[in-house]
């Protein structure tokens, strides 16, 4: 059996995203799984398991692309190789790792200490660089230039260092910066391009898929559950986009909607 190519997607923690940013970089995370499948799989696809690719991931304890990608991979049935920074004892995570003692045993008696690497970030990030074949850096566009790998346009962010590390031992790396239609004006590029690349049937078929997601977070709403409003409002955002994409990808759409809310 083939081993799976190695994935690493890396980027912004989920406070430097837009919430249509956000909804833009799910679509592109999926898009990065589905686009390095083997060519059977490809043609297999949908399949409740895909083994042709594995993530790598830092599930970074702040969210945002570490845990979309992870999510997705669960979705799509693809196998994940973690590498989590670890919290000190203080409830923190640092860059550097850090060392702690703990007593050998329970006897006030004892001298004998051992010693605890907790691992930061830097050796987190260094980890996947060596573990991937390919790596996806995902960024939103800003107005600032990041400073780990000198490109304008995006925030700093551990995934660009993590990025620059693995360009260092010859992986293959792609920066993919994400914009929103004000910033690019051009709603009607992006439906296009996901029109020529997955067809209608496919996109409905994720239309389909976000309305059940909002669907499911009205019922979390409804049952009191934690972060169930803002889990609501993210739903309410992805659907929504997807029906701007329906209304350009079937012209007669706008004013059939139209008609049936003069009913």
């Amino acid at each position: 059996m083939l081993k799976p190519l190695k994935i690493a997607i890396v980027g912004c923690e989920e406070s430097s995203w837009k919430q249509e940013q956000a909804f833009i970089a799910k679509q592109t995370i999926k898009n990065i799984f589905l686009d390095n499948l083997s060519e059977y799989e490809k043609r297999r696809y949908p399949t409740k398991k895909l083994t042709s690719v594995k993530l790598i991931s830092g599930h970074c304890p702040r969210g945002g692309v570490d845990i979309w990608a992870e999510k997705i991979a669960d979705e799509l049935g693809i196998q994940k190789e973690i590498y989590a920074p670890e919290m000190y004892s203080d409830g923190n995570y640092y860059w550097e790792d850090k060392v702690k003692y703990r007593w050998h045993c329970g006897d006030p008696m004892c001298t004998q200490r051992e010693k605890i690497v907790v691992k930061g970030f830097r050796t987190r990030n260094i980890q996947i660089a060596e573990a991937c074949d390919k790596l996806y850096c995902v960024v939103p566009a800003v107005d600032s230039t990041c400073l780990h790998c000198g490109v304008s346009g995006h925030p700093t962010n551990g995934g660009c260092w993590t990025m620059k590390y693995a360009k260092k031992l010859g992986k293959e790396t792609f920066l993919l910066v994400i914009e929103t239609s004000n910033q690019n004006k051009n709603d009607e590029k992006i439906f296009e391009l996901s029109l020529r690349r997955w067809g209608k049937d496919k996109q409905l078929a994720m239309l389909a898929e976000e309305a059940g997601e909002l669907a499911v977070a009205a019922l979390h709403l409804i049952r009191g559950r934690d972060h169930a409003l803002e889990e609501f409002a993210e739903e309410i955002a992805d659907v929504e986009l997807l029906i701007a994409e329906m209304k350009y990808l079937f012209p007669l759409l706008p004013e059939l909607v139209n008609s049936a809310l003069k009913k």
